[in-house]
């Protein structure tokens, strides 16, 4: 039986093989959506004059199109080694890439959303000359390169905003990833049916499973599962642990209170949506309670 562990090295296997097909098809659009985040930071360390410098940034599917539609014909690059864990969730593999007679290669740093695609990547080639580089201290460097990663994608802090609506109830979801929507959409879930965003234990836990259609039925059959959960077994979340899968799929625990129906001061009937979308600052949706 795998171990937890064991399945995300492997989607990070699956990731970064992923975007190695990206790079020999020479940045096709299919291959790109499959392969990268929509909001994916994309970072080249420079090679000669540039050494130890980061050199550009790209921004999503539109600045991996750009980047990759610059490689010459004839360059061929794979995976040269095994993917390593660098971090909770970051991983490292070695890269080779061959140009006519000239080989190379170089490292990258990346990590893996929820849907098993790069969110970031840095790209760092080896140096080309022993002097290149050499008064550089790497570790700085690369540590520098991911922090501007991690202050670009925003810091969006998880909320939900009731808005106007013609009938029932409608909220904005925010959060810095489309997990973190989905788990900010459980809490607004229970706090529209107590009243309120009130303290709720979470030593007990119950283990849900959803297969939506895409990312959208996804979100809408998990609110819905924690709204059932609360309606018919009294099960009031807390805070919810969920790890996303494919198109439409996900995994998640629920924390919080068993036999808690007696706080229960609404009648919600359903959940449905409008919109689920990726942003600049983060991930947003829309989503309507039928009372």
């Amino acid at each position: 039986m795998q171990s937890t562990g064991d399945v995300e090295l492997g989607a990070a296997v699956a990731a970064i093989d992923r975007w190695v097909e990206v790079l020999n098809h020479r940045g096709d659009a299919a291959a790109i959506e499959a392969a990268i985040a929509p909001r994916a930071r994309l970072l080249r360390m420079g090679v000669w004059d540039q050494a130890g410098t980061l050199a550009e940034t790209f921004l999503g599917h539109a600045g991996a199109s750009d980047w990759l539609s610059r490689a010459p014909d004839g360059v061929t690059f794979w995976r040269d080694g095994e993917v390593e864990r660098d971090g909770a969730f970051v991983y490292s593999v070695r890269y080779g890439y061959r140009a006519d007679d000239f080989v190379h290669g170089g490292a990258w740093l990346f990590e893996v959303d929820g849907q098993g695609r790069v969110r970031w990547l840095l790209h760092r080639p080896d140096l080309l000359s022993p002097d290149a580089g050499a008064d550089k201290d790497w570790s700085a460097v690369v540590e520098e390169a991911v922090q501007r990663v991690m202050e670009s994608a925003g810091d969006v802090e998880p909320r939900w905003t009731l808005l106007d609506h013609t009938a029932d109830r409608a909220f904005e979801l925010v959060g810095p990833s489309e997990a973190s929507v989905l788990e900010i959409g459980a809490r607004c879930i229970v706090a529209q049916l107590v009243g309120g965003e009130v303290e709720l234990g979470d030593s007990s836990h119950v283990h849900v499973a959803v297969s939506g259609l895409d990312a959208r039925d996804r979100l809408v059959k998990f609110l819905n599962e924690v709204l059932v959960r609360a309606r018919v077994d009294g099960f009031l979340t807390a805070r919810a642990d969920v790890v996303l899968s494919g198109e439409g799929g996900l995994k998640a625990t629920l924390h919080g209170e068993r036999d808690a129906g007696g706080k229960i001061e609404a009648e919600l009937k359903a959940v449905t949506d409008h919109e689920l979308e990726a942003t600049d600052a983060g991930w947003r949706a829309v989503v309507v309670l039928e009372v």
